[in-house]
């Protein structure tokens, strides 16, 4: 690894990126750009920053209360979370080996990256670009004279290049405003189906009706809702990265929970989370009759209701 380095140099050095290369990928830490191949891997940033982590400190185990603690603080979910990156990052690195895997998880103990990497230092300014064309091969560019005769039609092109692209800049903005405004003023949710502590089939679900009940509730208070029907295929899939689960169903919200049933009450941990970015916007515990969904739900939507941004990017209040 490379050494650590004192205030001065490190100023000296702030120009320069550590870059990694393990297998067939290419880890910029400073510019968070992974590809392979040559090809610009999407990755989202806290699973790129762990992996980061994991690669950085590859000389033993980081402990599962390490990283919780590190990437989140706050969360009632915290591990739950972890195991959903880490599994991002497996899925992303192709990492399927059940024998000798990249990313190793340790029973009773964390995560370790596990192959060979070198390290070296790359300049920050001229990284920052690396990927973004893969290691796609570029035509010389040619030497042959330019006459005027082709200066008319080059520019007429160049400008409606530029018109098709600001109007298409222009519709990707435009379109999730006109969502979060529509209907109510509450942005786009999508509940995930409820997560069982125990796994056992009577809890599954006791959870699948209680995600019913609760899109049935949010609905019931003008907000728009992903129908039930679109997020069922989500049941069998325990971690579920949520900006992958928000793009697939066109959702800026994302809601999900896990539930547990003890002497006849029910205790249900509720996360929100900005399906943009996978941060979380707020969470919180609920408790009631677990014979009574219709008002736990009513409770748990009543907050959502509050916690959704709104149309400018505040709460509601």
């Amino acid at each position: 690894m490379l050494p650590k380095l004192n205030y001065r140099a490190q100023r000296t050095m702030s120009h320069f990126t550590v870059i990694y290369e393990f297998d067939r990928f290419r880890l910029d830490r400073k510019n968070q750009r992974l590809t392979r191949d040559g090809l610009l891997v999407s990755m989202p940033g806290k699973s790129l920053s762990i992996l980061a982590a994991l690669i950085e400190h590859r000389d033993k185990v980081i402990s599962t209360e390490k990283l919780v603690n590190a990437f989140y603080p706050k969360s009632l979910f915290g591990e739950e979370e972890l195991t959903g990156e880490i599994l991002t990052i497996k899925r992303l690195l192709d990492d399927t080996s059940k024998t000798a895997p990249m990313v190793r998880t340790i029973l009773g103990q964390g995560y370790q990256f596990d192959a060979e990497v070198n390290e070296y230092l790359g300049d920050s300014a001229s990284d920052q670009n690396f990927g973004s064309r893969g290691a796609e091969s570029h035509p010389e560019p040619s030497t042959a004279p330019r006459t005027g005769t082709k200066s008319g039609p080059m520019i007429g092109i160049a400008v409606g290049a530029i018109l098709v692209i600001a109007i298409g800049v222009a519709i990707w903005k435009f379109l999730p405003r006109t969502l979060s405004n529509s209907g109510g003023g509450g942005s786009q949710v999508a509940v995930l189906p409820f997560q069982s502590l125990t796994g056992t089939a009577t809890d599954d679900s006791f959870n699948n009706s209680l995600t019913t009940a609760l899109i049935d509730s949010l609905g019931k208070r003008n907000l728009q809702v992903v129908p039930e029907s679109s997020v069922q295929s989500y049941i069998a899939n325990g971690a579920v990265d949520p900006v992958t689960a928000g793009r697939d169903l066109g959702a800026q919200v994302i809601v999900r929970g896990m539930a547990q049933r003890l002497a006849g009450r029910i205790l249900v941990k509720v996360q929100l989370i900005n399906a943009q970015d996978g941060s979380q916007i707020w969470s919180n515990g609920f408790e009631g009759d677990s014979k009574d969904l219709a008002g736990l739900s009513f409770k748990i939507s009543e907050k959502i209701g509050q916690g959704l941004p709104s149309a400018n990017g505040t709460e509601q209040p």
